[in-house]
């Protein structure tokens, strides 16, 4: 079965990589978590603190299409970690 792989890469202001990664544990992944989406990875750089790192896995074009709008559009997401 071929899977839909989305890797996003942050380029973060010098000194906040800790506290977005932080944000991210606390309140980003237990939405992705509530919405269904497979966070496959989440993390810093291995060479740069302030370079972070989401990849994200979906059955198809579609799952992800309707996973994330239902994310992005929720109340939860536009008050929450956004």
């Amino acid at each position: 079965m071929i899977k839909i792989v989305e890797i996003l890469s942050y380029k973060l202001k010098n000194g906040f990589g800790e506290e977005f990664y932080r944000v991210m544990r606390e309140d980003s992944l237990p939405l992705h978590k509530q919405f269904k989406i497979d966070v496959v990875y989440h993390g810093p750089s291995l060479n740069d603190q302030d370079n972070y790192l989401l990849i994200r896995c979906y059955d198809s074009e579609n799952q992800m299409n309707e996973l994330l709008e239902n994310f992005y559009q929720s109340h939860e997401w536009k008050l929450g970690p956004r």
